[in-house]
């Protein structure tokens, strides 16, 4: 920084700025200007459609994740994302953000032995179906849990636009009991519109009876949540 004795000018001349700070006329050069280049250029349009999508996503998955609005869950989505638009193997066909957690102090993964299978499939409607699952071998829960309640959220989107195309919801409550439980389906009414994402999340919570009143936990070590299957619907060329 230069500062100007005699004569002030205020204004640019050149790559010089002149300017008053303080009561004192100043001097300083231009900033330069930045040329991006085609990849920083893509690197940026990569970052605000992961942003975007993340927003949208959250938002309508909102109802099994822990906590949708914080900086963590905003974060771990956005990053997942991001590897995913800029991975070279095909989006549309190579999914990499299946299985992300969202609660690092309790991972669906660890509570959940038994994952479910997802069909997107049949038209009009989404397929959740569950394995035989033995207590307590196959879900973790905390001592005095009585139920175990598991949440699906289920969102579409198209990429180009951001816009929604379908979103369901549905929570299963099951008894805490040892022993086994018979296999279970359940079905989302949803639309998979041909180019859209759709994306499917998970959680589970647990109800536990102390002094025979029955609460819901609300400690972070039990409260997983994670997404565990993705679509990308074909466009038909017809």
């Amino acid at each position: 920084m230069a500062k100007q004795d005699a004569i002030f000018v205020n204004g640019r001349i050149g790559n010089v700025i002149f300017y008053r700070w303080k009561g004192i006329g100043c001097a300083r050069a231009a900033p330069g200007r930045v040329r991006q280049t085609k990849a920083t250029r893509q690197s940026a349009k990569d970052f605000g459609r992961a942003v975007q999508l993340s927003r949208h996503l959250r938002s309508f998955l909102s109802p099994v994740l822990p906590n949708y609005k914080s900086k963590a869950v905003m974060h771990t989505m956005n990053a997942a994302l991001l590897t995913w638009l800029r991975q070279e193997k095909p989006i549309e066909t190579h999914i990499s953000f299946v299985g992300l957690e969202f609660n690092e102090k309790s991972t669906l993964a660890s509570r959940l032995r038994q994952r479910p299978v997802v069909d997107f499939s049949e038209k009009g409607k989404i397929v959740i179906s569950f394995p035989r699952l033995k207590i307590p071998e196959d879900i973790l829960a905390p001592p005095n849990t009585t139920a175990v309640r598991i949440g699906i959220a289920a969102a579409g989107f198209m990429l180009s636009q951001f816009q929604l195309t379908a979103c369901a919801s549905v929570s299963i409550e099951i008894p805490y009991k040892e022993g086994s439980l018979p296999p279970m389906k359940k079905e989302l009414a949803f639309n998979c519109k041909p180019g859209s994402l759709n994306v499917i999340a998970m959680s589970l919570r647990y109800k536990t009876s102390t002094n025979s009143e029955a609460m819901e936990i609300t400690d972070q070590r039990w409260m997983p949540a994670a997404i565990i299957a993705a679509h990308m619907s074909i466009v038909n060329s017809e």
